[in-house]
């Protein structure tokens, strides 16, 4: 939740409030120093009902003297505690992020159901940093502290946008300092889905809880639920008896390196466990080194931005995401497989123990020369045992080399992407981008792609010996072929009426003429979205997501283009997720059209690249970033029938039609439509043909930035066509 709150408190400003529990509530603050420096800051309060209750303030006293003391880069740094008028505090770090928790809900939200490999691992090494230099503190005197969390949970991991992980409320957390009631054993506090199997039982803890804790939540970040699941009694009961589905079983894509390494920090008994915070973090820094070398840690802060770009542009920050990142995110947006009911059955995990060798006699010496009998004869049995078996491990090595010659896969995307998909002849599971895997190596096979609307591609894709090939199907929309060798027969219009001369009319008519001067529409001085550009660069420009206007999804917006030197020809038109080449521009706008009727939700975002450099965002909202006319702005033609089918004719006028401060005629019209619950943008070109079905109401306009001297005007022809057709313009 989210409230304004701007108060004075004390010797902060409380200016809004981020959130309220059941005990204590949450506010974004500063601090004005003597100065007049300000110093952005979490305000953390006891709400006033819990003033009087000691044992809560016994708590929040305890959550003070610790984090105090704690000053490491993977926990948020308290910087005061105090009572104003009978109010306790805490005054932390702001961290401008968000928890983990939502991190994991957004993902989720925008199809990817897990944390990618990667990312998952750092933000568990990052806590396995920040828990160490907790358990490892010293006091004054130099004795431990022996600080424990006891609540590691995504609730309690703050993750900023810049790629930073921290951990916060220490308010349960055990240590030598705390008050006894808060700490002994036999009290249960905390998330209970994350305790470890000690802490379900109320036994006393060591820092080996935080370390189980950890390893629920990287299981969570990569199987995409919980360990432990259901009502509280029942979640205890599995805790207690260790049982839980094994993580390969519910994420596949996980290694078994990385599984041993979960199943290690997750064991039920806690000897079994890594020892420390440190050993677990070596481990997953040592798999993620080797697994994904030239990962990059930068890398969290592009997932962050990623998935919260309409907060970070509503707080007016700069979005730019490399286009090498953006490439990899449609492989994160996938359909973890079903596994096999037998599979998910709950087995009791528990690390092996390793046993010391046995130690040689202290009143024996043994050297190369003169060896101990029985250590020689455990060496020659292992010698003689090694040889099969490294035969059989070289044997094994060739097999599994062979078999992935013998195979090899498939990277298919596809323009537009969502298309269906067929191997052989055979449906694949999943739309497009998808990978195709286990294709035999010993034959050709056949790929078809289709999409509603577009023309259907298929190829042969010769075999391959093992590896990777990447494909890139753009698929053509499904129009008649135009005839340019032939002009078909120029209709003459009928003497103007009044009616003709009205910037609105009524089908039927012959001819429609829109004219540059007169049907053209300001973008600057409208609501459309812009973003400033650098006339001597070029960019490429595409769209992502889709937003929803009328009932219709939509995946394209209008852009227009500001400059006296952008060629006319290139000043507007459609994005959608084709790229569009942007020269010679001082500003992008993009819009919708205002006037339309029904509900409007959902965002386009809008990437634009510098060429060679990173990927800026634009955000276009339909409820914010639309256009609106004026009665004279555009030539509208109504009572058009949805259920009929037109053709559509676009031609130059007697004059060219020309846009203010641009050489060379514009060559094109815009066009909104609408029918029944339907609604589409489009773009005519002149010396074209189109095809119109669906339609109701179609209005023609040029998007420009001055009208004053605009002139000429172009000329479009509807009639009606006994064809079908299956789409709108």
């Amino acid at each position: 939740m989210s409230a304004r709150a701007d108060q004075q408190f004390g010797k902060y400003q409380l200016l809004e409030r981020l959130a309220a529990g059941g005990m204590a509530e949450i506010y974004r603050a500063k601090y004005t120093a003597a100065a007049g420096v300000t110093k952005p800051v979490v305000i953390k309060k006891i709400l006033p009902h819990y003033a009087g209750n000691r044992a809560f303030i016994s708590m929040f006293i305890n959550e003070a003297k610790i984090t105090v003391g704690l000053s490491h880069g993977n926990i948020a740094q308290v910087f005061d505690f105090g009572e104003i008028d009978g109010e306790y505090y805490l005054a932390m770090e702001w961290v401008h992020g968000q928890p983990l928790s939502k991190v994991l809900k957004r993902a989720r939200g925008m199809g990817i159901p897990v944390i990618p490999t990667p990312f998952a691992v750092l933000v568990a090494i990052e806590v396995s940093k920040g828990l160490h230099y907790a358990h490892t503190r010293l006091d004054e005197q130099g004795r431990a502290l022996n600080i424990i969390h006891r609540d590691i949970s995504p609730q309690n991991l703050l993750l900023a946008y810049e790629g930073q992980v921290k951990i916060v409320d220490f308010g349960i957390a055990k240590a030598r300092i705390a008050s006894l009631q808060e700490t002994q054993a036999g009290a249960v506090k905390g998330k209970y889905v994350y305790f470890s199997p000690e802490q379900a039982r109320g036994k006393d803890l060591d820092a080996r809880c935080d370390i189980f804790a950890t390893g629920i939540v990287l299981y969570e970040m990569l199987c995409g639920r919980l360990p432990f699941e259901g009502k509280m009694i029942e979640v205890l009961s599995k805790i207690v008896r260790g049982e839980f589905p094994k993580p390969r079983a519910l994420n596949p894509d996980i290694t078994p390196a990385l599984e041993r390494i979960l199943l290690t920090a997750m064991a039920h008994e806690r000897n079994d466990r890594y020892p420390n915070a440190e050993a677990f973090r070596e481990a997953l820094a040592a798999y993620l080194y080797t697994h994904a070398p030239t990962f990059s840690s930068n890398s969290l802060g592009y997932l962050m931005t990623h998935l919260f770009e309409q907060e970070l542009l509503a707080d007016g920050q700069p979005v730019q995401l490399p286009r090498e990142f953006l490439e990899q995110v449609p492989l994160w947006k996938k359909v973890l497989p079903s596994p096999h009911a037998s599979a998910l059955q709950p087995t009791k995990i528990s690390r092996p123990k390793l046993r010391p060798p046995p130690e040689k006699p202290d009143d024996e010496t043994h050297t190369d020369e003169n060896p101990d009998p029985r250590w020689w004869r455990r060496r020659q049995t292992l010698m003689y045992g090694a040889v099969p078996l490294a035969a059989m491990l070289i044997g094994l090595a060739s097999v599994v080399a062979i078999d992935r010659l013998s195979t090899f896969e498939v990277q298919l995307t596809s323009d537009p992407a969502g298309a269906a998909v067929k191997v052989d002849g055979q449906p694949a599971t999943a739309a497009t981008p998808l990978a195709i895997k286990g294709l035999s190596s010993r034959q050709p096979h056949r790929l078809e792609v289709t999409a509603p609307g577009m023309k259907p591609w298929s190829r042969e894709v010769p075999p391959q010996r093992g590896g990777s090939v990447e494909l890139h199907v753009v698929l053509d929309p499904d129009r008649p072929p135009l005839d340019l060798t032939a002009e078909p027969a120029r209709v003459e219009p009928p003497a103007p009426s009044a009616e003709d001369l009205a910037e609105s009319v009524r089908w039927p008519v012959r001819g429609v003429q829109v004219v540059a001067s007169r049907h053209a529409v300001s973008v600057p001085a409208s609501g459309a979205a812009r973003m400033r550009l650098e006339p001597s660069k070029s960019y490429r420009v595409w769209a992502e997501e889709s937003l929803s206007i009328a009932g219709s999804e939509l995946a394209e917006v209008f852009y227009f283009l500001e400059g006296s030197a952008v060629p006319a020809r290139e000043a507007f038109g459609l994005l959608g997720q084709k790229p569009v080449s942007v020269r010679r521009s001082s500003a992008l706008y993009a819009f919708v059209v205002a006037d339309v009727r029904g509900e409007r939700s959902g965002a386009v975002k809008l990437r634009i690249q510098e060429k060679g450099g990173a990927v800026s965002t634009l955000l276009v909202d339909p409820r914010e970033h639309a256009v609106a006319f004026g009665p004279r702005q555009r030539f509208t033609v109504t009572r058009l029938d949805g259920l009929d089918t037109y053709q559509l004719v676009v031609r130059g006028g007697a004059e060219a039609a020309r846009l203010h401060g641009r050489g060379g005629a514009v060559g094109k019209v815009a066009a909104s439509w609408e029918g029944g619950a339907r609604l589409g943008f489009a773009v005519f070109e002149v010396g074209k043909r189109y095809t119109v079905s669906g339609a109701e109401r179609i209005s023609f306009f040029f998007p420009d930035d001055s009208v004053e001297d605009n002139s000429g005007s172009i000329e479009l022809e509807l009639a009606e066509s006994g064809g079908e057709a299956a789409r709108g313009p």
